[in-house]
């Protein structure tokens, strides 16, 4: 017991809050803190208004078309031979090879953005416009967004002109159909090029086989055996074949004459809502902009009276 009495005493000086003292002090400055919250108030709707330019978004929803080919493979047949003009080749198997080959240019979904957004897109929208700008800088105005269950693309601009926005986001969609479009007249006059050199080539060897075959009808005329008729059945066949490989040919090379004469760039992408005008802009959020301000405005004022109040004590006590 006596050990415990004999303990040192510590004194505390506790500084204790009152809740009747914060209010008290709110309501000494009540009118320097509505000042200060509605001055901030007014700060930020000057700033909104006169100071930040607005931004507007035009949006546009497109879509890559689907694939098409010239003919389809269950309604029509062609007898043609390989590469080497000397092999009969299985007709459906050629058929479906030279309508896969000839497919109209198509973009898979997940490259559609990429594409959309590239600087070949971007530089030829900046030309038709006459924008003063970069690819790179055109490119941080656009967002484009896909669904990768239907395809559908919507493409999205910002600009601080609403007339702007909207040819912007129309023009990257024309212009990536365009492109589609070229890509795709290449690869139809490349093929189409070489269709006509194997028609020539044909062409040379149907007429071959067809004199071969009558050289030899006159040059056996008067003679009347078998071995003759196997020979000019044998001919008349091969002259047959050259013919069924030169009528394939006409017949795919027309197609593709007349498929690329009602190709549009429609056929590449089809637009689904052109891009309009924007009435309202995204940016800035005025309401959302004075009521932040006003928070902060709120809390800068409180925390200096009470600061101020802090030290007003601290040199009484002093």
């Amino acid at each position: 017991m006596n050990q415990l009495n004999n303990q040192p005493e510590y004194n505390y000086d506790y500084n204790e809050i009152d809740l009747r003292d914060i209010f008290k002090t709110l309501g000494k400055w009540k009118y320097t803190i509505i000042s200060v919250t509605l001055i901030c108030m007014f700060l930020s709707a000057i700033v909104s208004l006169f100071f930040i330019n607005p931004v507007y978004e035009a949006s546009a929803m497109v879509a890559p078309a689907s694939a098409s080919t010239l003919a389809e493979r269950n309604n029509i047949s062609y007898l043609v031979t390989g590469d080497d003009f000397d092999r009969i080749t299985d007709s459906k198997k050629i058929s479906d090879s030279l309508d896969s080959i000839i497919k109209l240019t198509q973009v898979d979904v997940t490259r559609y953005t990429a594409l959309l957004t590239s600087n070949h897109i971007l530089w030829c929208t900046i030309k038709e416009l006459n924008l003063k700008t970069t690819p790179a800088k055109l490119k941080e105005q656009i967002r484009v967004e896909t669904n990768k269950d239907d395809g559908v693309s919507q493409v999205t601009v910002s600009h601080t002109d609403p007339k702007m926005a909207a040819q912007i986001a129309n023009s990257l969609v024309n212009q990536t159909a365009a492109y589609l479009k070229d890509l795709n007249d290449q690869k139809m006059n490349k093929l189409l090029k070489n269709l006509e050199e194997q028609q020539t080539v044909a062409q040379v060897r149907a007429e071959e086989a067809f004199i071969k075959l009558k050289e030899f009808e006159a040059g056996n005329a008067t003679s009347d055996t078998i071995q003759k008729e196997i020979e000019i059945r044998k001919l008349q066949h091969e002259v047959d074949r050259r013919e069924d490989i030169l009528n394939s040919l006409n017949s795919k090379i027309f197609e593709m004459k007349v498929v690329q004469s009602f190709t549009s760039v429609e056929d590449m992408i089809v637009m689904l809502s052109a891009a309009t005008v924007p009435q309202n802009p995204v940016k800035p959020n005025k309401k959302l902009n004075v009521a932040i301000a006003g928070v902060l405005g709120l809390m800068v004022a409180v925390f200096g009276v009470f600061l101020a109040e802090y030290l007003k004590n601290d040199e009484q006590e002093a």
